[in-house]
């Protein structure tokens, strides 16, 4: 049984519900996501590991990439809550 299995019950919902579903089920992965991709990028910025360049590269991506998620959940969950 998968994680989120349980949600299957709101595939009939309307689009506004399953956006909010969406929003709020979202919060807990990006923040993890972010938290430690930033944890990483920090202790690359200040030098405290050293790994190779493309890995660098790797997490920097994964940092842009969380930042984005983030964004764009603020902004659909905002949008969200203005609709209700």
């Amino acid at each position: 049984m998968g994680k989120y299995e349980n949600l299957g019950e709101y595939k009939d919902a309307s689009a506004e519900q399953k956006l909010a579903i969406l929003a709020i089920e979202m919060t807990t992965p990006i923040t993890i996501a972010h938290g430690h991709a930033t944890i990483l990028k920090m202790a690359i910025d200040s030098q405290s590991i050293q790994i190779p360049h493309a890995l660098q590269e790797s997490i920097n991506k994964l940092v842009e990439a969380a930042n984005d998620l983030k964004e764009l959940r603020e902004v659909l969950f905002s949008q969200n809550n203005q609709a209700l």
